[in-house]
């Protein structure tokens, strides 16, 4: 590739993240059966009626099978990056961390008291083992989960997320764009909220509080 294909290349790519996000974002609405109702959420979006996610099978952090069923039952934050990620993941990781604590200390009845789950989009670098060794970091509550691209794209759709993964990196340090909302699933395993940047611990907590007034 050329100096000047690569200049391109930049400058193309920006705009074809925010193009394929407003139509992810346009398709996910339609098939939702419309727009979503703005509920009393800081930043966020109520889908009523939920949206249904399909997949078949991911990979979780001690390498067993990770299907739908492991969202049934309980409430799900869910959140897709790479562990390499220099800024949005780290931060929004954080930020996740800091609910899960404050949640704890709030003593929630058990079934309202959700999972985190960090999806990595780079599973060719993203091991189980890594991603165990990332998530433990932030807390107890947190699974690390990953997939064939196949997969990984088609939940993304779903979510009406993106990300982009270089196809031939000229090295292994390379950067993944992926969107950097927090989706939060409900215990039958729907999408329920889209908590959009820039993310406050305090701010999903109250949210989160709203769902059960």
């Amino acid at each position: 590739m050329t100096d000047q294909n690569k200049k391109i290349g930049l400058l193309i790519y920006p705009v074809a993240m925010i193009l394929f996000g407003a139509l992810g974002y346009g398709a996910f609405m339609l098939q939702s059966g419309g727009e979503p109702t703005l509920a009393e959420l800081e930043q966020g979006v109520v889908l009523d009626p939920p949206r249904s996610i399909k997949w078949n099978k991911l990979v979780a952090q001690d390498h067993s099978t990770f299907t739908p069923r492991e969202l049934q039952g309980k409430w799900s934050y869910l959140y897709m990056g790479y562990r390499s990620c220099p800024d949005a993941c780290p931060v929004a990781m954080a930020v996740l961390g800091r609910v899960s604590q404050k949640l704890i200390e709030l003593e929630l009845p058990a079934e309202q008291q959700p999972q985190f789950l960090f999806m990595s989009v780079d599973p060719g670098r993203d091991t189980p083992e890594l991603l165990a060794e990332y998530v433990a970091f932030f807390g107890d509550q947190f699974i690390g989960i990953t997939g064939e691209h196949e997969q990984l794209r088609a939940i993304s759709l779903q979510l009406g997320a993106i990300y982009y993964v270089p196809e031939d990196p000229e090295t292994d340090d390379y950067e993944v764009g992926h969107s950097d909302s927090i989706f939060l699933m409900n215990p039958e395993g729907q999408l329920r909220v889209i908590s959009r940047p820039p993310h406050d611990p305090d701010m999903i907590v109250r949210n989160h509080l709203k769902l059960f007034d």
